[in-house]
C-alpha cells in the first residue's frame, strides 16, 4: 500500500508492535470461503455506528449461519471478504437493574480526564552508578531542554528545537519510554504529591508485551511479573522482580526461562514478608504455586496453587486438582468444593472476613454454562445457587470478588463487562457494559476501578454501578492496551499496568468523585 510504514526487525525485536496488515490487490475474484477473517471492535463509538459507516462504505452485511441475536455483526467487503463487528470497546455507558435479565436504563456520560496525556516537564531517576542518576525533561513551546548529573554535581544540558509544541512533548515522552526501559523510573513523594497525581511510572519491558504486578502491603514496593524470551529454544519464560518506589532499585527473585509460561495470581501476604504466585505452563494449562521470602529471596513452590486469603481469620483458598479448599491458619482444612474438570473451572473468590466463598463453574449435565454458588465456610451449607444470572453475551468470568459488606458479589468477564450479584438473592443489581481488561475494588469497598482495554480507568461507585469521574489516564506515549488495575491495602494508591510493560501509579486517597455532570 502506499506510504506503508514496514519495521525493521531491530524495531520488531525491541518493543511490543501491533499487528502488520498487508493488503494487496489481486486480479483474481473470490471463489471459495476464507480459511482466515477478520474481527474488529470499534473504540470510539457504538456497534451500530460502526456498521452504519461501513454499509456507507460499500460493505454488506451477510449470512454465513451464524443465527439471530448474536452481539457481533458479519459482513463482507465489496469483493465478498467476510469480517466480523464485534461489540464495541468504547465507554458508552453503564446499566442499573433490579432483577435477573431485564430491561436495564442506559445512560451516555461525559467524564473529566487527569492528566494529559503528554507532559511538559518530568524528572527522572536512575537508582544504578553506571548512568546518571537524574534525567530532566522539558519542553518548552518548540524547544526540548535535556538536563542530567549525578548526585550533587553539575548538570549537563542539551537543547533540540522542534517544528511545533506538539512535536516537542511527543519527543519528550519518547525519550521517557526509551530510559525507562532503561532503568530510569518517574519516583516522587506520596506525600507532597495532590490527589489524582502520579507518584511513580516505571516500564519493566516484557516480551509478551504485558506485565502482571502487585503493591506491597505498606505501598513501598511493587512486584513486577514479565515474560522473557529465551531466543535459542524459542520460548517465552517468566520473571519477577521487586522495585523500590522510593529509590527505584529492583531486585530479580524468580526467573525461569526453561519453559514456555505466565505468571498471575501475584500477591504479597497480609504481613508483607512474602510474596505469592502462580505460574502457568503455557504448553499444558497446569499451574503451580510459589513463594519467595522477601528478606533472604528464598523461593519454595507450594503444594496448591493458592487463589486468596482473608486478613480477619487467616484463611487461604486453594485448588488442588478437582477441588476448592479453604485451608485455616494451621493448614487444615475447613470447606472442600468439587469444582469439576479444571480445565472448564470459572472462578473463584473469599470473602474479606474469609466466612463465605463464592464459585462459579462449569458442572457437568446441567443446561446452563455456570453456576453461581456461595457457601458458608464455617457451616459447610451453601447458602445460594442459581443457574447462569450473566448476560448471555458473557462466555467466561475473570474475577470474582465480595464487597466489604459481603453483601454484594462483584463478577467480571474480559467480553461482557461487570456487574455486581446480590449475595442473597443472586440477582443483578447493576451491569457495567463493555470489555474491561481489569476490575478493583477499594479496600473499604466503597469505589470499583475498572480498566477498559483501551484505556482509561473509571472509578465507579460499587454500591450502584454509577460511573464517577474525573477518570484516569496514564500519562506518556499512548498504551496499546491497559492490562492491570490494583489498590494498595491502605487505598493510598490506585496502580495501573499497561502493555507494553508500563506501570503507573496515581495517588488515589483524597481525590473527591463526582457523578457526571454534577
Amino acid at each position: 500500500m502506499p506510504g506503508s510504514w514496514v519495521p525493521t526487525v531491530e524495531e520488531v525485536r525491541a518493543r511490543q508492535m501491533p499487528p502488520t496488515l498487508l493488503f494487496v490487490r489481486v486480479p483474481e475474484g473470490k471463489t471459495v470461503k476464507n480459511r482466515l477473517h477478520l474481527d474488529v471492535s470499534p473504540i470510539d463509538g457504538s456497534t451500530d455506528a460502526e456498521v452504519a459507516r461501513l454499509l456507507g462504505l460499500g460493505a454488506v452485511k451477510v449470512d454465513v449461519g451464524q443465527g439471530p441475536g448474536r452481539s457481533w455483526v458479519v459482513m463482507a467487503d465489496p469483493e465478498g471478504d467476510e469480517f466480523c463487528v464485534l461489540r464495541t470497546l468504547a465507554p458508552s455507558g453503564w446499566r442499573i437493574g433490579r432483577e435477573r435479565r431485564t430491561r436495564c436504563r442506559v445512560l451516555t456520560v461525559e467524564i473529566s480526564t487527569l492528566p494529559r496525556m503528554y507532559r511538559e516537564r518530568i524528572l527522572l531517576t536512575h537508582p544504578g552508578t553506571s548512568k546518571p542518576k537524574y534525567l530532566e525533561l522539558r519542553a518548552d513551546g518548540v524547544d526540548l531542554h535535556r538536563s542530567w548529573w549525578t548526585g550533587a554535581g553539575k548538570p549537563q544540558e542539551r537543547l533540540k528545537s522542534f517544528g511545533s509544541g506538539r512535536a516537542a512533548r511527543e519527543a519528550l515522552e519518547k525519550i521517557v519510554t526509551e530510559k525507562m526501559g532503561d532503568g530510569y523510573a518517574l519516583l516522587r513523594d506520596v506525600a507532597a504529591a495532590e490527589p489524582g497525581d502520579v507518584v511513580v511510572q516505571c516500564a519493566t519491558p516484557a516480551a509478551n508485551g504485558t506485565v502482571a504486578f502487585a503493591l506491597h502491603p505498606d505501598g513501598g514496593t511493587l512486584a513486577v511479573a514479565r515474560g522473557i524470551p529465551d531466543r535459542v529454544r524459542l520460548r517465552l519464560g517468566s520473571e519477577v522482580q521487586t522495585v523500590d518506589l522510593r529509590t527505584g532499585a529492583r531486585r530479580v527473585v524468580y526467573a525461569d526461562a526453561s519453559r514456555s509460561s505466565a505468571v498471575h495470581d501475584m500477591a504479597f501476604e497480609p504481613d508483607g514478608t512474602h510474596l505469592s504466585f502462580t505460574v502457568r505452563n503455557l504448553r499444558d494449562g497446569v499451574d503451580t504455586s510459589h513463594t519467595v521470602e522477601l528478606a533472604t529471596g528464598h523461593v519454595r513452590r507450594l503444594p496448591r496453587a493458592c487463589s486468596g486469603r482473608d486478613a480477619v481469620a487467616g484463611r487461604m483458598l486453594v485448588s488442588d486438582d478437582h477441588t476448592v479448599r479453604v485451608l485455616g491458619p494451621d493448614g487444615r482444612s475447613c470447606l472442600d468444593l468439587p469444582a469439576g474438570e479444571p480445565s472448564r473451572a470459572g472462578a473463584v473468590a473469599l470473602s474479606p472476613s474469609g466466612r463465605l466463598v463464592g464459585l462459579i463453574r462449569h458442572p457437568d449435565g446441567r443446561d446452563t454454562e455456570y453456576d453461581l454458588e456461595i457457601w458458608d465456610v464455617d457451616t459447610g451449607r451453601r447458602v445460594l445457587g442459581v443457574p447462569y444470572p450473566f448476560p448471555t453475551v458473557a462466555r467466561g468470568v475473570g474475577k470474582l470478588m465480595f464487597d466489604r459488606t459481603e453483601q454484594l458479589l462483584v463478577v467480571s468477564g474480559a467480553t461482557w463487562g461487570c456487574g455486581g450479584v446480590s449475595v442473597e438473592s443472586g440477582v443483578f443489581c447493576w451491569t457495567i457494559e463493555g470489555g474491561l481488561a481489569d476490575v478493583a475494588l477499594s479496600p473499604d469497598g466503597t469505589r470499583l476501578a475498572a480498566a477498559r482495554v483501551r484505556g482509561p480507568v473509571v472509578v465507579h461507585d460499587a454500591a450502584t454501578g454509577q460511573p464517577l469521574e474525573p477518570r484516569f489516564v496514564v500519562p506518556g506515549e499512548p498504551s496499546l492496551t491497559y492490562d492491570t488495575v490494583e489498590f494498595s491495602a491502605d487505598g493510598r494508591l490506585l496502580a495501573v499496568g499497561d502493555s507494553p510493560g508500563r506501570v503507573t501509579v496515581f495517588r488515589f486517597d483524597g481525590l473527591e468523585f463526582t457523578a457526571p455532570g454534577g
